[in-house]
């Protein structure tokens, strides 16, 4: 299951999360939609929902693991690797 990662045009925060975030976001570990879809909890941007553990974080992250742990996303099969594309430590 992925974070959605809800996203204001010409939000700065949003552009420093995108960057930020963009391994995670190419891997499919967190999906961008725009700030229309977000619900109305959503009174900033940007604004997180994890599908796994329902929970919401809003402002800019500074990390993919930040993330996870302000959303208590399950992260327990995955292993972060820019070598590679999946998700899995490359050995």
């Amino acid at each position: 299951m992925s974070i959605v990662f809800f996203e204001m045009t010409g939000c700065g925060h949003c552009v420093r999360s995108m960057q930020v975030l963009a391994d995670a976001i190419a891997q499919g570990l967190v999906v961008v939609k725009p700030a229309a879809e977000a619900g109305s909890w959503a009174k900033g941007f940007p604004a997180f929902q994890s599908e796994s553990s329902g929970k919401t974080h809003l402002g800019a992250v500074s990390s993919y693991e930040e993330l996870c742990k302000l959303l208590d996303h399950n992260v327990e099969n995955f292993q972060f690797s820019p070598q590679n594309s999946w998700g899995v430590g490359v050995l």
